[in-house]
């Protein structure tokens, strides 16, 4: 028959696991969003963007080319992709972990960078807010070149948040299973 383990160590362990599956599924969507959204701003922005890369470009005395947008974007997608890789390794391991295999401490240190990034991200952004909701009020149009979108707030919050999650339930199931494995341990040695 099977046997369940309902200890309060049991229990924690099977949460913090479980939240490392759910936050390493997440951090992987958002390293997607993240690719869609800065390809949908460029394709969808790109009257706001090309005057800008012309006066670049005819600022050195080269001859516009549509190609200076198409090489922003590839540009962009492969920084992009830089991130979800980073995004999928993260969280791949947190799944993993969160599956009973042990994982390096470089996902966490990874994890790390990503809610230092988000956090960075979501001051500057949330600057940018306050300035333009601020001039706003003054009667002065804002800049159109900032994101002064709260959603792009929250969604950086979101995932800080969520990393933050993640390095939290790794750190308690590495404890919870060093306790464990003491524990039977010593229940060998006694028996």
């Amino acid at each position: 028959m099977f046997e369940t383990n309902n200890t309060p160590e049991a229990i924690e362990l099977r949460r913090r696991r479980n939240v490392l599956t759910i936050v390493g599924a997440g951090t992987i969507l958002f390293g997607f969003w993240a690719i869609l959204k800065r390809i949908g701003v460029l394709l969808l922005a790109r009257e706001k963007y090309l005057p800008k890369i012309m006066d670049i470009v005819s600022s050195t005395g080269e001859k516009w080319s549509e190609w200076y947008y198409v090489l922003l974007i590839v540009m962009t997608v492969i920084a992009m992709s830089v991130e979800l890789l980073i995004r999928a390794f993260v969280g791949w391991a947190a799944i993993s972990e969160g599956h009973g295999k042990h994982r390096s401490i470089l996902y966490l240190i990874a994890a790390f960078l990503l809610m230092w990034t988000s956090f960075t991200s979501m001051i500057d952004l949330a600057v940018d807010y306050r300035t333009a909701l601020a001039g706003i009020f003054a009667g002065i149009t804002p800049d159109p070149d900032k994101d002064t979108s709260m959603s792009a707030i929250i969604i950086e919050f979101t995932s800080m948040i969520m990393l933050a999650e993640m390095i939290y339930a790794s750190v308690r199931v590495r404890i919870l299973t060093g306790r464990s494995t003491k524990r039977k341990k010593q229940s060998k040695h006694e028996g």
